[in-house]
């Protein structure tokens, strides 16, 4: 590897320390675990790089074809070190050399001991480096030996490095040595990368397979995101990401990739694992895919109706696909989830979605159901949109926005008028800004045709749109979108024109453009007086900022004092934040805290 290993700098100095203690003579094991495409390999080359010529370096791979093959991993490792070989006393020599001529027929004590003394005498020059790679494919004599010789390196300048998958838990994800003949060796688990470091090892992997790209702007960091989000902290899989990457997504004029490319060699692998599964544990392991839960009860219906075996269901949960937890079952993660969905079939995935309409029986269950029921019917169809539509706007009155916003997306799509189609995509995207998703969002919003964007809903589209620029975008490009949004609106709704110029004011405000901002002030202050007093507190919050900053205080706190007073009474998460700016500028601490405590709270 040429690029540094990102977000592994605990490991790497665990590692090193590893490595100091065999130069002083004191030497020592660790096995590194972790998911496919984690980086283990990655790691244990970044090892060897780091021993240098000062270390004697010597390793061995688990290959799959040669798990049954008496101690071929242990005949790869020991190759390099026939003149030491030749210098061990008679039993020893006579051990080992049984095994390097294919006859393995020594007493496992005199051959694990050989291997130790010749560890030892490799060492005898200078500190050696001892390596394993893929131990979940080593043959279990191999795995025994050199994990009984890395438990007594403790007195050797002897460094012992294990790396091994366990993404199926403890059956150690091959059918090799598993991880059990690693006991007494300590262990250092690989977790996924954090969004900062995935986003490092993309730009690293873009700056060397396509010159001069970088991640810039609104687009590049939401493509990043995305990114980072979907390989779930795996360095491969962004890799393998970054190299599909067309210069639409990468500009930000085509959407970001949904599941790693057909090519790669992750998605294979979760492939493999799946059709490796009887046909019913397939099912099973399908419907979970296509629901990001499933209760416990409701696996146990699916399995009835479905007339599967109930060992499927065990095979399934060996496989490592799927997470067992609590009262529910869901697949390990989306990685997972989105490379066996695209390797999927539409008749299969029809199946899966037919299966979950027909056990998601409970009332509380009804959106899920209505959503899986809806894909099943693929064509549009208003009755059924409509339906999905009553059930968004029942989630979206009770808050449950990440539910609303896939619920108006689905009928959306099956919605023929294209007026009702975009004000559902508009739903849908306003409830996916308001659970955080800012990507979702966009993708929503771009979903609604130009067309069908005329008059008050376009003026929403922008309002919106300019929002979430505001919050997770470029708030200097927000401003003219908003601004011309809230002129748009004026004449037919000024609580929303307003909403638009205060969020204006706050990209304003954020560029750092005081004449925009004063500009903006005055435009709200000449507009209808508000209804309600959500309404007077952004305006009285307004007026008091524009008043401080043309030097007008007393008018100032005036206005911000009214503010403050009326977010208090007002249950809206971005009215009390404009409250408690107001109480801030006021100098009011304690009014403050207690606003900005409530808006996180509601």
């Amino acid at each position: 590897m040429t690029h540094p290993l990102h977000g592994r700098e605990r490991e790497i100095q665990t590692i090193e320390a590893l490595l100091d203690r065999a130069r002083g003579g004191h030497g020592g094991a660790l096995a590194v675990a972790g998911d496919a495409g984690i980086g283990r390999t990655a790691l244990l080359e970044a090892t060897v790089r780091a021993a240098g010529p000062a270390f004697r370096t010597i390793g061995t791979t688990g290959v799959p074809g040669e798990t049954a093959v008496p101690y071929a991993g242990l005949h790869r490792l020991l190759r390099p070190l026939a003149a030491e070989t030749a210098r061990l006393p008679p039993a020893h020599r006579g051990a080992l050399g049984t095994i390097m001529d294919g006859t393995p027929n020594a007493t496992p004590f005199v051959l694990y001991t050989a291997v130790c003394e010749l560890l030892s005498l490799a060492a005898a020059s200078g500190p050696l480096l001892c390596w394993a790679d893929d131990v979940q494919w080593l043959d279990r004599g191999s795995l025994d030996v050199l994990a009984f010789a890395a438990r007594r390196v403790d007195d050797e300048p002897v460094a012992v490095l294990f790396a091994i998958r366990d993404d199926r838990g403890d059956a150690g994800g091959g059918s090799g040595g598993g991880t059990d003949g690693l006991a007494g060796i300590p262990r250092l688990r690989l977790a996924p990368l954090d969004e900062d470091a995935s986003r490092r090892v993309l730009q690293d992997a873009l700056s060397t397979g396509s010159a001069g790209v970088t991640l810039d702007g609104t687009g590049g960091g939401d493509l990043a995101e995305e990114i980072a989000e979907l390989a779930c902290g795996r360095p491969l899989a962004i890799r393998e990401l970054a190299a599909a990457l067309t210069s639409a997504q990468l500009s930000g004029a085509a959407r970001p990739p949904r599941a790693l490319p057909a090519g790669s060699a992750l998605r294979a692998r979760y492939r493999r694992r799946y059709l490796d599964l009887p046909a019913g544990a397939r099912r099973l392991v399908l419907m979970a895919v296509a629901e990001e839960w499933i209760g416990a009860a409701t696996m146990a219906r699916a399995t009835r109706l479905d007339g599967a075996d109930p060992a499927d269901l065990d095979a399934a949960r060996e496989s490592g696909l799927l997470r067992f937890e609590g009262d529910g079952v869901a697949v390990r993660d989306r990685l997972v989830r989105s490379s066996l969905w695209a390797d999927a079939s539409r008749e299969e995935r029809q199946d899966a979605h037919a299966l979950l309409a027909a056990v998601l029986v409970q009332e509380w269950q009804r959106p899920r159901r209505l959503w899986h029921g809806a894909a099943v019917a693929g064509e549009p169809d208003d009755r059924l949109a409509a339906e999905l539509a009553d059930a968004a706007g029942r989630s979206q009155r009770a808050g449950r926005y990440a539910d609303s916003w896939r619920l108006w997306q689905r009928a959306a799509t099956l919605t023929v008028e294209h007026g009702v189609r975009a004000d559902r995509f508009l739903s849908a995207a306003g409830d996916a800004w308001a659970s955080g998703r800012s990507r979702r969002a966009r993708a929503m919003l771009r979903q609604v045709r130009p067309s069908a964007c005329d008059g008050t809903r376009g003026a929403r589209a922008a309002l919106l749109r300019g929002e979430i620029e505001v919050a997770a975008g470029c708030p200097a490009t927000a401003v003219p979108v908003l601004r011309d949004a809230a002129e748009r609106l004026a004449g037919s709704d000024a609580e929303a024109a307003l909403a638009a110029l205060m969020w204006a004011a706050e990209a304003a405000d954020a560029s750092g453009d005081a004449h925009a901002y004063l500009e903006i002030a005055d435009r709200a202050a000449s507009l209808p007086g508000p209804g309600d007093s959500r309404g007077e507190l952004m305006l009285a919050y307004l007026g008091g900022m524009a008043a401080t900053v043309r030097g007008r205080y007393r008018e100032a706190a005036e206005r911000l004092a009214t503010a403050a007073r009326l977010g208090a009474d007002i249950a809206d998460p971005a009215a009390r934040v404009w409250a408690a700016l107001a109480a801030f500028g006021l100098g009011d601490g304690p009014r403050t805290r207690l606003l900005a405590a409530e808006a996180v709270a509601s």
